[in-house]
């Protein structure tokens, strides 16, 4: 004979502490402190396997019911409902990202990494003190993924013409720990510190040069470099437009008195002896 599932007057009559059978795999366990609550139970590999449905003031006899019965058709189908309900929690879980350390974080696990193999204590100071005193205001609170050029110019700009010595080793040290934050995977991308790269000697002689600067030597310095640097350009483009009028000229003709060469060599020192000048 099957046995008929409780209604909504039988199981509010139910008082024992203990698990109570209502309908087919539904089941409410009343705890010694008062609380009911729903439980599924099915079986899975030859084992009872119990599952939380909630508590009973928060869902209704009728409510457990059917969701017991559609979690019955889940198992003859060869589903898991514990398996696919810890599924659905992880999913629904915020993903917590990692969090990326910062520039001044970075900079003393690189230190401490490299602390064993530096040759003295002043040197390690050296590093500790350049990075702390003209770094860390600017970027050290900053995460190390977000460090750009612009960061690293406003770092080297107080001190690049009036402690060289002090900016290019600063600099080099920047460069180092950013390089170690990328290999640890903190950050992707190009060195924003590296000389080749953005940080060229041209470009950040640009960039001074173009800013509104109170420093008026400082400008002055930049635009001759930059005026030098566009001389030698122009140089090399004006020898290159030579060399291929004598490869015409010569039409194959590669011996060491043709008169053409000989003629090119003494124009060219001579450009190049006026542009040195």
């Amino acid at each position: 004979m099957t046995k008929r599932a409780l209604n909504a007057t039988q199981v509010a009559a139910l008082s024992d502490h203990t698990v109570h059978w209502v309908a087919p795999s539904l089941y409410l366990q009343i705890r010694p402190q008062g609380t009911r609550s729903w439980l599924f139970r099915y079986s899975r590999g030859g084992e009872n396997q119990w599952m939380g449905l909630g508590a009973a003031s928060d869902k209704s006899l009728s409510e457990a019911r059917d969701e017991a019965a559609m979690l019955r058709v889940l198992v003859k189908r060869g589903g898991d409902p514990m398996a696919e309900k810890r599924e659905v929690e992880a999913l629904a879980k915020p993903k917590v990202k990692s969090r990326v350390p910062t520039f001044a974080d970075c900079a003393d696990q690189y230190i401490e990494a490299h602390r064993a193999g530096w040759k003295n204590d002043k040197h390690i100071d050296q590093w500790v003190s350049t990075l702390k005193t003209y770094a860390g205001p600017v970027i050290g609170n900053k995460p190390v993924d977000q460090v750009t050029v612009e960061d690293v110019l406003t770092v080297l700009k107080p001190i690049w013409t009036s402690k060289p010595e002090t900016g290019s080793r600063l600099r080099g040290r920047i460069e180092s720990v950013l390089g170690w934050a990328t290999a640890m995977k903190f950050r992707a991308g190009d060195n924003p510190a590296t000389w080749k790269g953005a940080l060229s000697h041209r470009e950040l002689l640009r960039l001074w040069a173009d800013a509104d600067r109170s420093s008026a030597d400082v400008k002055v310095l930049a635009q001759t470099h930059m005026a030098d640097l566009d001389a030698k350009i122009a140089l090399l483009r004006e020898m290159r437009s030579t060399l291929g009028a004598l490869v015409d000229a010569c039409d194959g003709d590669h011996r060491p008195d043709c008169p053409i060469i000989k003629s090119l060599e003494g124009a060219l020192t001579s450009r190049s002896s006026r542009h040195a000048s």
